[in-house]
């Protein structure tokens, strides 16, 4: 590669030894570690900006309202919420904001209360529940997606699907319904999960039909509607088995702690959106001198103009999915496991589970 982040010559010795995929994180972690210490902002930490709301710091800043607009910009409150939080900060005493803080926590707990009511005869219409299986699995498989299994993958995932006015969706002000919904979406997402880490795991055997990365992309995709192979879809899946290939021992749900807190150190390492770039390919390079190149397949790929809107549409709310490090009780169930036998006997054909 032309470009001098990859020069041998920029590189620690001690990380010529190393394996080429912890020396890319080790790179990456210098890098980061490099762009810090840079950081002459002379601004205090976020965290010190907020120690204690009635410490001796909020006593002694120019007034409440001053306050008010830090907090506001840390928290990216705009429009009501900011107006809001602007009228709070001018009441005249402390026991008028006390109340005002009373009543909106009577208001929160009646939002709550309205959507613990979900209508127990609702079942989800057949044409919504295959669309659900479809995004889930369409998500997972997007090249713009940074976190994986971002506790809010589900909402944006949502998102995606009123803007392309799926068919079946229950009304947006029906709080139960999209609940239900919801955790639909939360329950295929860790589904498609494992089975996709199951056959990446798949493809790493020897005599493995899926070794190509276009093999396996396709093993992967089939004929999914609306799902085409591009070659930011190769790079994709080839980031998926490099983190296979090192982290693949741990359990399914550390793998894709450990998938997103990877992605999420290449992001911050990265200057710009063309070095990020430049390490994912460097990845998919490693990957196809190790597996084979797409172009000794059978397989072509498409241009991403040719995507379909709804994909265009899933990438844009797919990118402000966050990294989550906490489980949600779905994962911690343990009901969505997957056989890896069954996966390797076919059982979890996407293409079937889907249709």
């Amino acid at each position: 590669m032309s470009n001098s982040f990859f020069n041998n010559s920029n590189i620690d010795p001690q990380l010529l030894a190393m394996d080429p995929a912890q020396r890319i994180l080790e790179q990456i972690q210098q890098r980061s570690r490099i762009n810090d210490n840079d950081d002459d902002t002379g601004l205090p930490p976020s965290s010190d900006a907020f120690v204690g709301f009635g410490s001796e710091r909020s006593e002694t800043s120019t007034s409440l309202a001053t306050y008010g607009n830090l907090v506001k910009r840390r928290f990216g409150l705009k429009d009501q919420a900011g107006g809001e939080l602007d009228q709070f900060c001018q009441t005249s005493s402390a026991e008028e904001r006390q109340v005002l803080l009373y009543a909106q926590l009577l208001q929160l707990n009646a939002r709550l209360k309205d959507n613990e009511k979900v209508d127990t005869h609702y079942t989800i219409p057949a044409v919504l529940e295959t669309s659900i299986k479809l995004y889930a699995i369409a998500f997972l498989l997007c090249h713009r997606t940074v976190a994986f299994r971002g506790s809010n993958a589900a909402l944006h995932i949502l998102n995606a699907m009123r803007e392309e006015s799926v068919k079946g969706l229950p009304n947006e002000k029906d709080a139960g319904h999209n609940n239900i919904v919801l955790r639909a979406l939360r329950d295929k997402l860790t589904y498609f999960r494992n089975i996709l880490k199951s056959k990446i795991k798949q493809s790493l055997k020897n005599g493995s039909s899926a070794r190509n990365i276009a093999s396996l992309t396709h093993a992967i995709i089939g004929k999914l509607d609306g799902i085409e192979p591009t070659l930011q879809l190769y790079m994709h899946i080839a980031y998926l088995r490099f983190c296979m290939i090192n982290y693949g021992h741990l359990s399914d749900d550390a793998f894709w702690i450990k998938a997103d807190q990877t992605l999420h150190a290449w992001q911050r390492a990265a200057d710009t959106q063309t070095e990020l770039s430049q390490i994912l390919s460097h990845v998919y390079h490693e990957d196809t001198v190790k597996y084979g190149k797409p172009e000794d397949t059978e397989y072509t790929t498409v241009d991403l103009s040719s995507l379909p809107v709804s994909q265009v549409t899933l990438g844009c709310h797919a990118a402000k999915v966050q990294a989550s490090n906490k489980r949600t009780f779905e994962e911690m169930s343990g009901t969505n496991s997957v056989d890896e036998r069954q996966v390797e006997n076919g059982a979890g054909d996407i293409q079937s589970i889907i249709t």
